[in-house]
């Protein structure tokens, strides 16, 4: 532990970058336009409407995970280096939250900036200013409880200076990493969900034409779409002509929400059809069905 400490210290500057932005939302400003992708299939996120609130323990939040049948969500919260569970009373319905009293640390990554839970409920990855992917285990499916320290990592210094949010495809065999200037690259891993096999593809996609500075991006359940969140609060849909191949990434994206106001974190869950978006200086969760 104290050698990985050392070599990240002396490898990477610590300059934060959050994968949630700054600023306060302007709910009622938001706007839904345009069709894409497979429109009025699971991945087609237009047609949204709000649906209902929670306002978390510990907010606001940089970014948020929820369990493969909703009846749990997770939320790393804004300049802290804890994830946070919480249980739901009904599956996917924001309002019946409550806290489990539950928390895990992100040692050795202290100030991180984006975690997610792969769809086998058994990896969870961080990324922060050590610009290196973190891969933790929790040995129960979802109970944060069980999550041990670090399994294992990867450096994305020879690709990018800057990392900002990781995703895995479905089968753990691809991994997506973007950096601070929009660039989101695609790598292979030899060994399911072992981020330190990872080998970069020599390819990547790029989300900065509809967009300006993007903070986070999220795939579609079956890997046809890619939704990417921006600075001043809007969230775009992008869809690949072949599925977890990045560059196949259409030019421009579609833009789905217009906050005019600040960038957030959000989740989409493409199979109850429902997305989650909290801002980071807010301390309130907004769920939309579409």
């Amino acid at each position: 532990m104290k050698r990985l400490k050392t070599i990240l210290a002396i490898v990477f500057a610590t300059v934060f970058i959050s994968c949630s932005g700054q600023g306060i939302p302007s709910i009622g400003g938001m706007q839904k336009l345009g069709v894409v992708g497979d429109a009025g299939g699971i991945c087609d996120i237009t047609g949204y409407t709000y649906t209902d609130s929670y306002s978390p323990t510990f907010s606001p939040t940089s970014s948020i995970e929820f369990a493969a049948d909703g009846t749990k969500f997770y939320v790393l919260a804004h300049n802290s280096d804890k994830i946070y569970q919480y249980s739901l009373g009904t599956a996917w319905d924001i309002s019946t939250a409550s806290y489990d009293n539950i928390e895990k640390g992100t040692s050795p990554e202290s100030t991180p900036n984006f975690f997610t839970i792969a769809n086998n409920g058994e990896t969870l990855i961080i990324n922060g200013n050590l610009k290196a992917v973190l891969k933790y285990t929790l040995t129960t499916a979802w109970n944060l409880t069980t999550m041990g320290s670090y399994d294992n990592y990867f450096f994305v210094s020879n690709e990018m200076t800057s990392l900002r949010c990781t995703q895995l495809n479905n089968t753990g065999e691809k991994m997506y990493c973007m950096d601070v200037g929009g660039t989101i690259y695609q790598y292979s891993l030899s060994t399911a969900w072992d981020v330190s096999t990872a080998s970069y593809d020599n390819v990547s996609g790029d989300i900065t034409v509809s967009g300006t500075d993007p903070k986070m991006f999220s795939f579609c359940s079956d890997g046809s779409v890619v939704y990417v969140g921006y600075s001043f609060g809007e969230i775009y849909q992008y869809t690949l002509s072949t599925a977890w191949d990045i560059t196949t990434i259409e030019d421009v994206g579609t833009l789905i929400i217009d906050d005019n106001n600040s960038s957030a974190n959000f989740y989409i869950n493409n199979s109850s059809a429902n997305f989650y978006i909290n801002y980071s200086q807010t301390d309130t969760i907004f769920q939309y069905s579409y």
